[in-house]
């Protein structure tokens, strides 16, 4: 398993700009440029599915600059404003010498990059043996039920795009910390899929929802090539819920903590599907 890094920076705009409705693409472009943490631009750039790497959006006190819904109304930020964010990859060696503090230019304006910490984790677990496990989501998370298909059916219904659920279920969540835990693990195995797919159904037999408030929400994911909004539907808020069988209590444990770091969902390389996972007790 790959030691996980958490890198923390404060970004400053030296002028008043206006940020795409996904605040996170002004670090993304600076990492795509090259010009700021290079060792990370194969990465961000690969298209694999499901790569282990996640950029939140740029949060100003604890709001995260997410433009929601089909509104005109930009997201404006100041001159001097200290916005913060993270980043969430494999850890490499490299990325130690390229911490220094920058400024880079961007399609919104210039920006100064200060680090501010480093995490490094290998493994860990979300909750403990006598907790329920319970999950903060963070920015607008989008699920598709599409990934609980068995496999053999997937080819049949390559075709059939059922969109993004708002009402997660316990399988869906497993079923997606572990693409991102598969991910970690650097190795390709075509057992993956049928893994994934039984973790999902024993996940949704042996969980119960102790309670949740989930809100549904449209996101701005900026403008196609066509010059056309586009937009998801996804979710926000926490659910509690417990596993009641010991095992799989213990690697679902295991899974999860990995997407206090890297998400849950897709677009996670844009800050969608940031999560919070700890335990409480009952």
């Amino acid at each position: 398993m790959k030691r996980v890094m958490k890198l923390t920076f404060t970004a400053i705009p030296k002028n008043d700009s206006i940020l795409p409705p996904l605040s996170s693409k002004v670090v993304k472009f600076a990492i795509e440029s090259g010009s700021f943490i290079p060792s990370l631009k194969p990465l961000v750039d690969s298209r694999a599915p499901n790569k282990p790497i996640f950029i939140s959006n740029l949060s100003l006190g604890k709001k995260r600059l997410i433009k929601l819904g089909d509104t005109d109304e930009p997201i404006k930020v100041k001159a001097g404003d200290k916005l913060t964010f993270h980043i969430s990859a494999p850890f490499y060696e490299k990325v130690l010498l390229e911490l220094e503090d920058k400024t880079i230019g961007t399609p919104y304006g210039e920006f100064r990059f200060v680090f501010e910490n480093m995490e490094v984790v290998e493994k860990g677990r979300a909750v403990k043996e006598d907790e329920n496990f319970v999950i903060e989501f963070l920015s607008p998370t989008l699920f598709s039920s599409k990934v609980l298909l068995p496999p053999s059916l997937g080819e049949k219904y390559k075709k059939v795009n059922p969109g993004y659920s708002s009402l997660p279920s316990v399988g869906l969540i497993v079923a997606y910390g572990y693409s991102i835990y598969y991910s970690l693990l650097g190795s390709s195995d075509s057992k993956y899929v049928w893994r994934r797919f039984k973790l999902s159904v024993l996940a949704n037999a042996f969980s119960k929802v102790v309670g949740y408030k989930l809100t549904p929400l449209t996101v701005n994911l900026g403008k196609d090539s066509k010059d056309r909004v586009r937009l998801a539907r996804g979710f926000m808020g926490w659910l509690e819920f417990d596993i009641v069988n010991e095992k799989l209590k213990k690697l679902v444990s295991m899974i999860l903590f990995y997407s206090n770091y890297l998400g849950m969902g897709k677009s996670r390389g844009v800050g969608l599907g940031e999560v919070k996972v700890y335990g409480k007790k009952p």
